[in-house]
Formats: C-alpha cells, structure tokens, sequence
C-alpha cells in the first residue's frame, strides 16, 4: 500500500553587496510543485516540477558579466523514512533547462578588445545537480543537511561560473 501527497517546495537566497559582490544585490528564487509517493516500507520517491529565476554578477582583472537567468526544472528524490528523531535520509537528481541574458563587459572579450567593450551574451545550457540530504526533527518539522553538486553543461561558446559542490542546511514544515 502506498500514500500519494501533493506537495510545493520553495527556496531562495538574497545576498547584499558587499566587497566581494560589488555589482548588486544577488538573488535567487525557486518554486516547485509536485508529489511524493510514501511506501508502507517506509520509503518514499518524491516528484517535483518547477522554475528557478536569480542573477550573476561575477568579476575579473579586465572586466564584468552582470545578468539574469531562469531554468526550467524536475527533480526526483528517493528515501527512507520512519528513522530514529523523525530521520529521513536520501539522494536526489534535479534536471533543468537554463536561458540567459548577460552583459560582458570585457569579461569574455579577447584581450586584443579596447577597454569599455561590452556586448550582450545568450546562454543556453543543462543544468545537473544532484543531491544527498539527510533531515530529522519533529512531526512536523524537520532540519535538513544536505551536499548537491552541480555540472552546467552550456550550449553556447560562453561557460557560466558555478560551484560544483555546495552544502546547505535547510528547515521543512509539513501541515
């Protein structure tokens, strides 16, 4: 027997300027709907489809690319539930479609390009993260730590700066 639950997850992060962010305010925002199939075995396989908006500001010697992006996302999560302190361990693999649009200010431009060179960059590219968390908690709350990688294959000549491994700490309610 088996227990199907509609489900919305969201995240996000706003990051001020500061010395080492001196373009402006990064941010980033994600929204996903989906379901989670719970097992009488304790296990569960979780089904998620949603989007993802934020910006880029990233700097060298010789220049900048400032921007936005948006991608286009499923996930699937697999676990075990039911552990000691309301557990809950697992792996996952979020699969998404990544567009946008930067401005190049001598970034990517050939060293041979006269300072104030600035041109407009589309980028398109796969996004491949996947994912191991493990939560625990309360009935109703759990404290999650998790450690994803990223791979961003691109479509385009132009490569995206991405962390390929990162590690967060995340705080889920269920009603």
């Amino acid at each position: 027997m088996h227990q199907l639950i509609i489900a919305i997850q969201a995240q996000g992060e706003y990051l001020l300027k500061n010395d080492y962010l001196p373009f402006w305010n990064i941010y980033h925002a994600q929204l996903a709907v989906g379901y989670y199939n719970k097992f009488s075995n304790n296990t569960v396989v979780e089904n998620y489809y949603g989007g993802e908006i934020g910006n880029i500001g990233t700097s060298k010697t010789v220049g900048d690319l400032i921007g936005n992006y948006a991608i286009g996302f499923t996930q699937i999560n697999y676990g075990k539930i039911g552990l000691k302190a309301h557990g809950e361990v697992g792996g996952g693999l979020k699969i998404g479609y990544q567009y946008g649009e930067f401005s190049d200010v001598n970034y990517y431009a050939d060293q041979k390009q006269k300072y104030g060179y600035k041109e407009t960059l589309y980028y398109h590219g796969l996004v491949l993260e996947p994912t191991i968390f493990y939560r625990f908690g309360w009935e109703h709350f759990r404290i999650g730590l998790q450690l994803s990688g990223c791979y961003a294959p691109s479509f385009v000549k132009y490569k995206l700066l991405y962390n390929p491994i990162t590690g967060g700490i995340s705080f889920t309610y269920r009603f």
